[in-house]
């Protein structure tokens, strides 16, 4: 439903490719077979608001800037545009516990080394160990 709602905003906010109207079409169709009421929202909440699809900003530009900046940028609420508090949804797990397992230091430490390797060959970024 997220997916159709983000649709729903960006065909109203600006899109600028036929892949972008194609695909956003397709999710809100679904959406407004599944929630009509929330995908009409997620539009409404879009009049008078850009895209960054349609600004032509050079990349590092947008770095610098802040949410805030960014949001009255594209004429949207400074506060953004959830209608009321994040909350999990219903079939969410309850607060985390602690582990009832823990793995041994030696297989931590194989698994981290092996992890650094992988990161570094497919460009990611190494985690410092604890």
């Amino acid at each position: 439903m997220g997916e159709a709602e983000i649709g729903a905003w960006e065909l109203v906010a600006g899109c600028n490719s036929f892949f972008l109207w194609w695909i956003n079409l397709s999710a809100v169709g679904l959406g407004l077979l599944l929630s009509p009421r929330r995908i009409v929202r997620a539009g409404w909440r879009a009049v008078g608001q850009r895209t960054l699809y349609d600004e032509r900003l050079p990349y590092a530009t947008l770095f610098d800037m802040t949410v805030g900046e960014l949001r009255a940028r594209l004429k949207m609420p400074p506060h953004g545009q959830a209608g009321r508090p994040p909350r999990l949804h219903r079939r969410a797990p309850g607060p985390r516990t602690e582990p009832q397992f823990s793995l041994p230091a030696s297989v931590r430490k194989i698994l981290r080394l092996l992890s650094a390797s992988t990161n570094r060959a497919f460009g990611g970024v190494r985690i410092p160990p604890d």
